[in-house]
């Protein structure tokens, strides 16, 4: 890069892995050929949040009669995440979820109640992940 005398030079590196140390150094060359290097500058990258940040929702409710456990986990990272979605009446993965985007699944219990109890949801991705139980309350549809 050529920065005229006087100016600022301004760089950014995109893609940087997060905690990890970098190091780098500048030639300036003047207009009659003279040069010099600065000496070794470095700085770390700040680290990556221990987990993955994803909310998640759990509601028993009835469809024509039929109890049901619908579980909802939404992406609130930056990073694409696979997900989970477990009850005691089946489990659904999802994969490649985008941020802001959700996994959806309403597990049928197969009769006209559901005793309260808890979902379990499990986020993975950019190698860290995530886990919640979430409770859902019991209902009765006749």
């Amino acid at each position: 890069m050529t920065v005229p005398s006087g100016e600022v030079a301004t760089v950014t590196w995109d893609g940087l892995e997060p905690g990890t140390r970098h190091a780098w150094s500048v030639t300036a060359t003047s207009a009659d050929g003279g040069r010099t290097v600065s000496p070794v500058q470095s700085f770390t990258t700040a680290p990556a949040p221990d987990g993955l940040v994803v909310s998640a929702v759990a509601r028993a409710q009835c469809m024509a009669g039929s109890a049901y456990v619908a579980v909802r986990a939404t992406n609130d990272d930056t990073v694409p995440v696979d997900v989970t979605l477990e009850t005691p009446f089946g489990s659904r993965t999802v994969t490649g979820v985008e941020p802001g985007r959700s996994a959806y699944q309403a597990f049928p219990v197969r009769s006209a109640g559901v005793d309260a109890g808890s979902a379990r949801v499990t986020a993975s991705g950019d190698r860290r992940s995530a886990e919640a139980d979430v409770a859902f309350d019991a209902i009765g549809c006749g």
